[in-house]
């Protein structure tokens, strides 16, 4: 797995395998090349990898998933069409990149903000913009 990170560079990134910390990316100004993650022992349709932010300091970043040689950039937004995504910890955004972009929240080009994404099998399977996160965070916010 390759971590790219953007041009906003908060709180380090925890890499999760299964429930139990793997790796951990760099923060702010010292993550400034490709975080690269190796799974020696990776069951790809069955082990659950996620990315939590540690902390409120959203990271900028774009995701490259490596396996058996072939590389597959991850795909993010409400139509699963931008390159990059945020992760933060107070944020939880699924919003087209012009809605994002007119509450400064982003550019042209991101379209989402999740406090953790979580994939299985090469696929997104929850983040803000997937999958049941969304109904998880307004149970967290109501609390």
């Amino acid at each position: 797995m390759e971590i790219v990170p953007g041009a906003n560079k908060g709180n380090a990134i925890s890499i999760v395998k299964n429930h139990e910390i793997f790796d951990i990316t760099p923060s702010h100004d010292n993550f400034i090349n490709t975080h690269e993650t190796c799974f020696y022992s990776l069951d790809i349709e069955n082990d659950i990898i996620e990315l939590h932010n540690g902390g409120n300091d959203g990271v900028e970043i774009s995701v490259n998933l490596i396996f058996n040689g072939m590389t597959t950039q991850l795909l993010f937004g409400p139509n699963a069409e931008s390159t990059r995504t945020a992760i933060d910890g107070n944020g939880f955004r699924c919003k087209s990149a012009e809605e994002m972009k007119s509450e400064g929240l982003g550019d042209d080009s991101l379209s989402e903000i999740s406090q953790f994404i979580r994939i299985q099998n090469g696929k997104i399977i929850q983040s803000a913009c997937t999958g049941l996160s969304i109904r998880y965070n307004r149970i967290k916010i109501n609390k």
